[in-house]
Formats: structure tokens, C-alpha cells, sequence
């Protein structure tokens, strides 16, 4: 009986550990099939005006400005959004940490996006 029980957690152990494997395998492969994956910046900072300005000039970088409010303190605050093709998230992130070490940044993966700069054929091939 104790050997039964036993063999059935190893069985449930086996299944649990395979199917988390299959899940990452599959994540992972849809990823690199998409070899362009975007990326979405949201920057909050007192200092949004100069790392603003750098990412223009320097990233070469599109970027929309959004009047935002904290929510702890309650000041106005511009909010940088920089949607990026996944390369060159870095240079956001560089940018931003070097104009304002205290610069609040959300990176997070877009499924798709539309508009100037960013054909659709582009998430296809």
C-alpha cells in the first residue's frame, strides 16, 4: 500500500515537472520565433525633460509624453512611453538610469504594435 502511494507522487511529481518544461519550451520557441519582439518603456521622473530630450537625440527614439499624477504624493509628473523593438531596450533603460538615477522605468512585452515606425509585416516575417 505505502509503495502504491508512493510511486503515485512520483508519477504526479514526474507530470507537474514535464508539464512546466513543455510550458517554458513552448514560451521560450514562440519567442524566438518571433524574432522582433516589442517592448514597452513607461518612465516617470522629475527630470522627464531631459531624458526626453536624450532619447530623441541620442536613441533616435520616438516617445509619447503623458501628464500622469503619483499616487503617493500627489505631483504632477510627465510619463514618458517609448515603444522599442526589443534591442534596443537598453538604450532606454541606459539612458534613463543615466539622466536620473531615481527614474522609475516599466519595461513590459507588447504583443503587437501598429503605427509609424513599426510596419505589420514586421510581426510576420
Amino acid at each position: 500500500m505505502c509503495a502504491e502511494r508512493f510511486r503515485f507522487w512520483q508519477y504526479r511529481q514526474r507530470t507537474v515537472f514535464v508539464l512546466y518544461i513543455v510550458g517554458f519550451l513552448k514560451n521560450t520557441g514562440y519567442d524566438a520565433l518571433r524574432r522582433r519582439q516589442r517592448k514597452l518603456a513607461l518612465i516617470i521622473s522629475p527630470a522627464a525633460d531631459k531624458i526626453l530630450h536624450r532619447l530623441l537625440n541620442e536613441g533616435n527614439l520616438g516617445c509619447t509624453v503623458i501628464k500622469a499624477r503619483t499616487g503617493y504624493t500627489g505631483e504632477d509628473r510627465d510619463l514618458i512611453l517609448c515603444a522599442v523593438r526589443k534591442r534596443r531596450i537598453t538604450d532606454v533603460r541606459r539612458i534613463a538610469s543615466e539622466t536620473d538615477e531615481k527614474a522609475f522605468v516599466l519595461v513590459g512585452d507588447v504583443s503587437e504594435i501598429i503605427g509609424e515606425g513599426f510596419r505589420l509585416s514586421d510581426e510576420y516575417f
